[in-house]
């Protein structure tokens, strides 16, 4: 359905569901190809079972489950007409509708953030289920830099690096993400001013070369595949290399109901680029032999090309690739956010906003933001105009459907919105919004835990009150998973099962067997050697504690599931034995019990601890 006939009611949200198909069908690295429909459990395995006395031990895990009622919990600013924070409201002055529904508010809580030196030790605080009305004096940003030139002419790297340097307090927490890396979240703020001045300095020259890679066909396949040219990814990897942040994380683009989502978008808006685009070249080509178009025809390119501008096939695919970089930019961004305790925001800086021809793609990120309680506040640095390879001056349709949809998705999230200003005053307003708010609560009268999402509506009594908050959230199932390790296990196995690309935050060797018979089924076998350097060890009593999950997925030749196996691997070392890894790294055997021979493999190893993930995929000849 297009803008010009979406019905603005209808929430077109991402889906959430078991058994899903989350890998695509086209070519990972290292020369093998997997293609995937596992049936995925509803929730991950459970944490460690046991702990084993000395080298560690695997224990099949199975979900466990359990329905949980809580109250929901509403962020809230209210900003003046200036964009400065509201701070006298009482609980008496807010209303709270949940689809049309008024709701009694059941907790009601002031904050005001202000400066206070942060601890060495500070980091992120991850969602409390039992607690989940906590405030705290800090908050978190994600600056996430989209594809494209930030700087001119709205100087947008500039103003994120003077925010950075003097409109963020010492305790508040910040990341970057770009490109496919991303920060931990610190605050070392020297170290990430130091990332920001090599981006500054050197991304104008990596959005040439990967607009270059767009327009070509031999190139642009490791595009469509979530790769980059190793030249490219080297230039990245540069950017954020710095001796304070040691190992930039390699993200993965969102969550299953994100893959889901960007998968149907990032495929619509293909769709309509590409049809867009053929009907031009047919324009082009009547013109050019001097036939005229009949009034269908007209009618039907002006409604095609309304979303996009006219633009040759090359121009199509350099904003056709900026678009799907930033929507599963911003997907991952959500994920990073996800299990952070309290109010998050994700500052998106883009130089013209995506182009999404169906508005329904709006408000899918919306949701998914929402449910994952983060604001999405968009700072525009291309200024008035046309975006990348238009040829026709002033504002047409196209720059208009942007500005809406950077308008939407900062006002459902509860973000702001800049736009044809320079990237200062978005900034600005950012700071003073989030210095101060109020926390909401209250239980549904609508008790069912349906999945579906439900749209919230604020409202205060203040005159010329500007009210910003998060427009709705799902409605977990019961069958949801409630314990935060095991969510958060679940949650990022199944997107990187989901990724062509192969994830190396922690990085992993592997060797396999051949499939051996035995009785009537067939055992296959892994060996895995995992990079320790990446592992969140804990000392404990003397001893060198960690926890990894790793989950085996095999197919045939085919491209059909044929078995797969999740373990943990529990890690209990004495200090000789953990020098020892060290040097040879964590060894690991898995054996899974296969229906058919196998022809490919994709392993998945998940830190808890450090929140990392690495894959590795195979070819089995």
């Amino acid at each position: 359905m297009s803008r010009r006939t979406t019905r603005f009611g209808c929430l077109a949200a991402p889906v959430v569901a078991a058994g899903v198909s989350l890998f695509a069908q086209s070519s990972p690295p290292a020369g093998s190809r997997f293609k995937t429909g596992f049936d995925l459990p509803v929730a991950g395995p459970e944490g460690p079972a046991s702990i084993d006395s000395e080298t560690h031990s695997q224990d099949q895990q199975q979900p466990a489950f359990r329905a949980q009622t809580a109250l929901v919990p509403i962020d809230v600013r209210v900003v003046d007409r200036d964009g400065k924070p509201i701070t006298d409201l009482k609980a008496s002055d807010f209303t709270i509708r949940e689809n049309g529904v008024p709701q009694a508010i059941r907790h009601f809580a002031t904050h005001v953030v202000t400066a206070e030196a942060a601890a060495p030790s500070d980091g992120l605080v991850r969602v409390d289920p039992e607690s989940p009305l906590t405030a705290r004096n800090r908050r978190v940003f994600l600056l996430t830099l989209g594809a494209g030139r930030l700087q001119h002419p709205a100087m947008g790297v500039e103003a994120a690096i003077r925010f950075l340097r003097e409109q963020v307090f010492p305790q508040d927490q910040v990341a970057i993400l770009a490109y496919n890396r991303a920060t931990d979240f610190t605050t070392n703020r020297d170290a990430l001013l130091a990332v920001l001045d090599r981006f500054q300095a050197r991304h104008e020259r990596i959005a040439t070369d990967l607009d270059e890679c767009a327009r070509s066909p031999a190139c642009a396949y490791l595009l469509r595949d979530g790769r980059l040219p190793p030249y490219v990814q080297r230039a990245i990897d540069g950017v954020f290399q710095t001796p304070e942040l040691p190992g930039a994380r390699d993200l993965a683009a969102g969550r299953p109901a994100g893959v889901t989502a960007v998968a149907r978008d990032s495929q619509q808006i293909s769709e309509d680029l590409q049809r867009a685009a053929i009907l031009q070249q047919r324009a082009d080509d009547r013109a050019g032999m001097g036939v005229a178009s009949s009034p269908f025809e007209d009618l039907e390119l002006a409604l095609a090309t309304a979303a996009t501008g006219a633009m040759s096939f090359s121009e199509y695919a350099v904003l056709a690739n900026r678009n799907l970089n930033d929507l599963g930019l911003l997907y991952a961004g959500i994920d990073y956010l996800r299990y952070v305790d309290g109010e998050k925001h994700l500052i998106y800086v883009t130089q013209n906003g995506m182009s999404l021809p169906r508005i329904e793609s709006d408000f899918s990120l919306a949701a998914a933001a929402n449910d994952a309680r983060v604001a999405i506040s968009i700072v525009q640095t291309g200024g008035h105009g046309m975006p990348v390879g238009s040829r026709e001056p002033g504002e047409p349709l196209t720059q208009r459907f942007v500005v809406s949809s950077i308008r939407t998705i900062a006002e459902l999230t509860g973000g702001s919105a800049s736009i044809y200003s320079f990237a200062t005053r978005g900034f600005d307003r950012i700071a003073h919004a989030t210095s101060a708010g109020y926390l909401l609560g209250y239980y549904p009268s609508d008790g069912r835990l349906d999945g579906r999402y439900r749209r919230v509506e604020v409202q205060v009594s203040r005159r010329g009150a500007q009210v910003m908050y998060r427009h709705g959230y799902f409605a977990r199932t019961p069958r949801a998973p409630v314990d935060l390790r095991e969510q958060m296990t679940y949650a990022r196995i199944a997107t990187a099962i989901s990724q062509v690309r192969e994830l190396r935050d922690l990085p992993i060797a592997m060797k396999t067997s051949d499939t051996t018979r035995v009785d009537r089924a067939f055992d296959f076998v892994v060996e895995l050697t995992i990079d320790p350097s990446r592992v969140a060890f804990v000392v404990q009593g003397g001893r060198h504690r960690a926890s990894l999950q790793v989950a085996v997925f095999c197919q045939d030749a085919e491209e059909n599931p044929v078995g797969d196996l999740w373990q943990t691997i529990n890690l209990n070392l004495t200090p000789a034995t953990f020098e020892q890894l060290q040097r040879h790294g964590i060894t690991h055997a898995a054996r899974v019990r296969v229906t058919k021979p196998v022809a490919g493999v994709k392993v998945v190893v998940y830190d808890f601890a450090s929140d990392r993930v690495g894959t590795v995929v195979r070819q089995v000849r």
